[in-house]
């Protein structure tokens, strides 16, 4: 959802494609530090919501990473 707020975001606001690409990465994948580092900081004794998101904060990196391998094939507009 992440990943489709940024690129949703970049269309919006009528940033060229590679912009565009660069807005959707940074959008998807930085929540999940974020994530982490309030929980360390605020909920140091919530090893369970540590747990789920340290595991979403792997899936940001694998879908971060498929994504960017899709889009390296296909050419810019």
């Amino acid at each position: 959802m992440a990943l489709s707020l940024g690129y949703g975001m970049g269309l919006m606001l009528k940033l060229p494609v590679a912009d565009r690409r660069a807005v959707t990465l940074e959008v998807g994948i930085q929540n999940s530090g974020l994530g982490l580092v309030i929980l360390f900081t605020f909920f140091p004794e919530a090893g369970g919501m540590m747990l789920i998101t340290a595991f979403w904060g792997v899936w940001h990196l694998v879908s971060g990473l498929t994504l960017s391998q899709i889009w390296a094939r296909i050419p810019y507009e």
